[in-house]
């Protein structure tokens, strides 16, 4: 049975219910980016490709000039999210905050 990338939104939504850390805050911001980006990497012709660049390849796919509106809106906000992963992720004076999922 294939993963369903959904339930890493549901658990992005579970962690920052009432007063999160910024371990949960941190968390959900790192789930619900591979939620979306998943989402959108197997929803391009970069389906079936792994490695490091992928995230790179997948975003540039949905901003790529002659994208419609909704997919360069995709693209941005994908990227948008990447960034404050990685600011999650990796910096440790960076401070989460609360966000819409």
């Amino acid at each position: 049975m294939a993963f369903d990338w959904n339930d890493y939104i549901s658990l992005a939504k579970d962690l920052i219910k009432s007063k999160p850390t910024q371990a949960q805050l941190r968390s959900a911001t790192s789930r619900a980016y591979y939620a979306a980006f998943i989402k959108c990497r197997n929803n391009s012709p970069y389906n079936t490709v792994k490695g490091g660049d992928v995230h790179f390849r997948v975003i540039s796919y949905y901003k790529r000039e002659g994208a419609s509106r909704e997919e360069l809106s995709v693209g941005h906000n994908l990227d948008s999210l990447r960034i404050k992963r990685n600011e999650s992720d990796y910096d440790s004076r960076y401070i989460a905050k609360a966000m819409e999922v």
